[in-house]
């Protein structure tokens, strides 16, 4: 097919020619050419020694390495072009003298034209960076080859003053008195700053706000478990006197009031620092790098290790939520992890953008999953491991650049990936046939068609193409896979995390975002962190026996646990709880009397009536008094004889 640029030169010849006489200029190979056949009966105009015009080329399309097609030398003499009219074309004489528009349009045709057809642009594009297809040569048949490095670095407990029988002491090793100590320090300077920022209402809780400590934020926790256990509709309803929500743990631990007071008060960083750096994570940013650390320092894992990301769900307004519809929840926050097979932590990484300007560097040159790959096995390579992955971060490159660090990798494969074999990502298969490749790097790549195609990238050198049984069978058939497919079912390692941390959850969507991170963290990786640990040593527990382990020896005093400990880090855990300190420890005050004030329904009176006859008949007939109780929840106010019937 014709050129554009080819259809516009026969269109600027076919409007005018004249005979100028003999050309001393080059001949051009590409010429209007003369059809005999087309010729009219009668004998055309004769021209002086006019030269025989060339044939020429069967297609006017210009190839991808030829130059640029220069413009048309037009020769002397009578030429005939064909068109669509039946009678040929004769040059009329007149000499050609193109407008400006026609000149300008014929001056690009030396250059980058934008007459070029659609087969030229489709050809010269540039594909995507993703597309790049792998060279052809540089993948060969695969051949087998000796391990160049064993794992040589140690694996186990890295603490040894640890009492494992104990679930409460080795959670402990993960939210150290450091972490409690910064909540504590926290949550007293954003109390603080809310009673003193602005005036608060008459009936603010705020009123009676008391610092709080180590041990009470302990007992916090206790109780955030309870209610991930024995889940209710609305909080208020664990404090509540019917027996069919009420706790009675929970109401004897702390009242509804204080509860609701350092939850709302519940501070991880000091907002008075400016955000220099505009970090996202700003909030939560000191328990994250605290808890990380804890997590390197208890455990030091095996050979075998997965990475993969898991969701802090979250559907509210927030810049670096993500979507990922194969996940339980499909908006939140993204955490990306790098666990052991058997589900402990080691590190983790809360992503908050491509935009975060505390991100790295480096990650428009070699992608974003590749820089949060190097960033959790910072201090794990160099050491002979094992790390699997998911399509999301497997490429050659960071292959090759992991086993330069003595790293292995394995995992599935995307088939557009940059240095990918095009033989392997094209090749057909039938149900259970393999194909793989292997480069000089001894990375290979692997295509299986089972019940859909699998394409899989290994540097193990024992992932060779031959099957192996798996030891089951399908229809009487033993099942064989390939050896790389079945190491990858150690990837299962962050969806057991994920699935612990998911029983009992304690997240509700009342939270603020950040606050749901650090429980995530604190009440779901650390507790998971700490059965597995807890398990390895001991009998195996299921994680609800874990977590109601854990919950009696959190609520319990510190210095049952601990051995010892100062009884006045205790002193707020009783605030406010009715009848605690005795028959003689509410007292009655009285409001003083003046024109203005004005009496109020007894408290006691209302609910009663209220329950009895309604809303209606209690508005009218509770007494109304100057009386209140002084040490109650929200000083209510109380007749002489409720006062009496309640607290004595």
């Amino acid at each position: 097919m014709a050129s554009r640029r080819t259809k516009k030169i026969l269109d600027l010849a076919a409007e005018s020619y004249k005979d100028p006489g003999p050309s001393t200029s080059q001949q051009s190979p590409y010429q209007i050419p003369v059809l005999p056949s087309q010729a009219p009966q009668s004998s055309p105009p004769q021209a002086p020694t006019s030269p025989t015009p060339q044939t020429p080329p069967s297609s006017f399309q210009q190839s991808p390495s030829s130059p640029p097609i220069p413009p048309p030398a037009y020769q002397t003499g009578t030429y005939y072009v064909s068109s669509s009219e039946s009678e040929p074309y004769q040059d009329s004489g007149d000499s050609y003298k193109p407008s400006d528009n026609e000149a300008e349009s014929e001056s690009t045709l030396s250059g980058a034209s934008n007459l070029a057809s659609d087969d030229e642009i489709e050809d010269h594009s540039s594909p995507r960076e993703d597309e790049v297809p792998g060279e052809a040569d540089a993948w060969g048949p695969c051949e087998d080859f000796p391990r160049n490095f064993q794992f040589s670095g140690r694996h186990g407990l890295k603490v040894n003053h640890l009492d494992l029988s104990q679930p409460y002491h080795i959670y402990k090793q993960f939210l150290t008195n450091e972490i409690l100590d910064k909540i504590v320090l926290e949550t007293n300077r954003y109390a603080s700053h809310l009673i003193q920022s602005k005036p608060l209402p008459h009936r603010s809780l705020l009123h009676k706000w008391t610092d709080t400590n180590r041990a009470e934020i302990e007992k916090l926790i206790g109780i955030l478990m309870i209610m991930g256990i024995n889940k209710l509709p609305q909080m208020r309803l664990y404090w509540s006197n019917n027996d069919m929500y009420s706790n009675e743990r929970i109401k004897k631990t702390m009242t509804r009031n204080r509860f609701d007071m350092l939850l709302r008060c519940l501070h991880f960083s000091d907002n008075s620092v400016p955000n220099a750096e505009n970090d996202r994570l700003f909030k939560i940013r000191n328990i994250i790098e605290l808890c990380c650390k804890q997590l390197q320092e208890t455990l030091e894992p095996a050979e075998e290790l997965v990475i993969d990301e898991s969701m802090v769900p979250w559907r509210g307004r927030l810049v670096f939520r993500q979507y990922l519809p194969a996940k339980s929840h499909k908006y939140g926050v993204k955490v990306y992890k790098i666990c052991t097979p058997e589900g402990y932590t080691y590190d983790l990484r809360v992503y908050a953008g491509k935009n975060d300007p505390t991100g790295t560097a480096t990650a428009k040159t070699n992608g974003h999953t590749y820089n949060i790959c190097m960033e959790l096995l910072e201090k794990v390579i160099n050491s002979g491991r094992i790390i699997y992955m998911d399509n999301y971060y497997t490429s050659v490159k960071l292959c090759k650049d992991l086993l330069e660090r003595k790293t292995y990798i394995c995992g599935t494969l995307r088939s557009n990936r940059r240095g990918n074999p095009r033989d392997v990502c094209s090749k057909k298969l039938k149900k259970g046939e393999i194909f793989s490749q292997q480069n000089k790097d001894n990375i290979r790549v692997t295509k299986w068609l089972d019940k859909r195609p699998v394409l899989m990238i290994s540097s193990v050198p024992n992932h060779t193409d031959q099957f192996i049984a798996t030891g089951t069978k399908n229809k009487g058939n033993d099942v064989a896979k390939p050896p790389a497919v079945i190491a990858y079912k150690a990837k299962k390692g962050v969806d057991i995390s994920d699935q612990m941390s998911s029983y009992h959850t304690t997240l509700r969507k009342s939270l603020k975002w950040y606050k749901k991170v650090a429980f995530e963290i604190i009440l779901g990786t650390c507790v998971v962190n700490s059965l597995v640990v807890y398990n390895g040593k001991n009998k195996p527990l299921n994680m609800l026996a874990f977590r109601e382990k854990l919950i009696e020896q959190l609520l319990n005093d510190v210095a049952e646990i601990d051995g010892g400990g100062d009884n006045a880090q205790n002193e707020n855990l009783d605030w406010g709880r009715k009848g605690k300190r005795g028959k003689s420890s509410h007292r009655i005050g009285k409001y003083e009397s003046s024109a203005k004030t004005s009496r109020k329904r007894c408290a006691e009176c209302y609910k009663r009536i209220q329950k009895e006859k309604g809303s209606k008949e209690a508005r009218v007939k509770a007494s109304r008094v100057l009386t209140f109780c002084e040490d109650c929840d929200g000083t209510p106010t109380m007749c002489i004889p409720c006062f009496k019937n309640v607290h004595e």
